[in-house]
């Protein structure tokens, strides 16, 4: 065991401990990704209870959200490009590099890029990328900044105005003061050629505790929703004094929400009985509403160690024995699962080979069509 402090050992002995552990440390990166790629391929996260390789990283790993993205990322890269795996044995390349790499990598790009890369800075790196693949101007703008430090650092932090100033018409922005935040919501965003059940993404936007029940949010709007915000504001003025942002954010979520779940899950405030019967796959909105309140709102997926799948983003109304096995559209034979699992636990009865043409042949679907079965 290494002791807690190295303050008795020579310069020269730590000098050399840090070289083999940096050594031990990149030798242990090529089979992690080499496991962590299968684990992905195999979708081994759904029998553990998680929707996704992400959220499997996250919770059963230990892993931060920004090393498990980057991980994920580069496993699925190297798999396409084995030689990246070399590249990061002997430390040619990094994680870091292989990631500001992966959107130009493909079978006539790779190995000149990887090379090119090799024993890079990430700002090299950059600059090679810029001169291969230059982009279009970045449009003049101008926003209202506030207390953000040197004019240097603006152009990689984002601002938010806080949301307990208002902002009505004839308010100036300018005197509001602002938060810094991440600019971005991590989210693992698959390849263009992987099934959509492979898809692990963290869509959450990013939110940041500023005290107890107090959070901050980074966000970009367009034209059209800050006009439709400055519209709310003044229309609340009568029963919302200071129409802050965040007032209006919250009745607006309240709304949506609720017209959400209508949808969804068919609830009311004032429900009633249903004479609609279940017809074959179709699930009366008071049925709809008695799954959803059983199941809490969550995929119902259990580990064989007990654990149970903590998903509540797309969920869907599943048949525990299949309409095409004989099942009934009734309230024991219906529960809520994530999609992922529920692909899976249809993959397990009615095999996997059926499923893929399944996924196939719904991909010609037009969008309408998809969204209304998603729903």
């Amino acid at each position: 065991m290494v002791p807690h402090s190295l303050a008795h050992i020579s310069d020269e002995v730590v000098l050399q401990g840090l070289l083999k552990f940096d050594a031990q440390d990149r030798e242990g990166l090529v089979p992690l990704l080499q496991h962590l790629g299968e684990v992905d391929d195999r979708r081994l996260y759904l029998p553990a209870a998680y929707s996704s390789m992400f959220a499997y990283c996250q919770g059963e790993l230990k892993w931060s959200e920004d090393v498990a993205y980057k991980r994920i990322r580069v496993a699925r890269l190297a798999r396409r490009f084995p030689m990246i795996f070399a590249a990061l044995g002997d430390g040619r390349l990094n994680l870091s590099a292989v990631f500001l790499l992966k959107k130009h990598l493909n079978s006539h790009t790779a190995e000149g890029l990887l090379t090119a890369a090799t024993h890079q800075t990430n700002a090299q790196i950059e600059r090679m990328l810029a001169e291969r693949f230059p982009q279009s101007d970045i449009p003049a703008s101008m926003m209202p900044l506030a207390n953000l430090g040197e004019p240097s650092q603006l152009a990689a932090r984002p601002v938010i105005m806080s949301t307990s100033v208002p902002l009505v018409p004839g308010s100036t922005a300018a005197s509001a003061p602002a938060l810094e935040l991440q600019a971005q919501p991590l989210a693992i965003a698959a390849e263009a050629d992987r099934a959509p059940h492979c898809i692990a993404a963290s869509t959450y936007p990013r939110v940041k505790p500023l005290s107890p029940g107090r959070f901050a949010l980074t966000v970009t709007i367009s034209d059209r929703a800050q006009g439709l915000l400055r519209n709310a504001q003044c229309l609340l003025g009568h029963r919302a004094p200071t129409a802050s942002i965040e007032e209006v954010l919250e009745l607006a979520l309240e709304r949506l929400v609720h017209e959400l779940e209508k949808h969804k899950y068919g609830r009311t405030e004032r429900p009633r009985h249903s004479d609609v019967e279940p017809r074959g796959r179709y699930i009366p909105a008071a049925l709809r509403r008695q799954v959803s309140q059983r199941d809490g709102g969550q995929c119902t997926f259990v580990a064989a160690d007990g654990r149970r799948c903590g998903e509540r983003m797309r969920l869907e109304f599943d048949h525990v024995t299949p309409i095409s096995r004989g099942g009934e559209t009734t309230l024991s034979n219906l529960r809520l699962r994530c999609q992922p699992h529920n692909q899976y636990e249809a993959e397990i009865v009615l095999g996997r080979g059926l499923m893929e043409r399944r996924r196939a042949s719904r991909q010609h679907e037009s969008p309408p069509r998809r969204a209304r079965r998603a729903s």
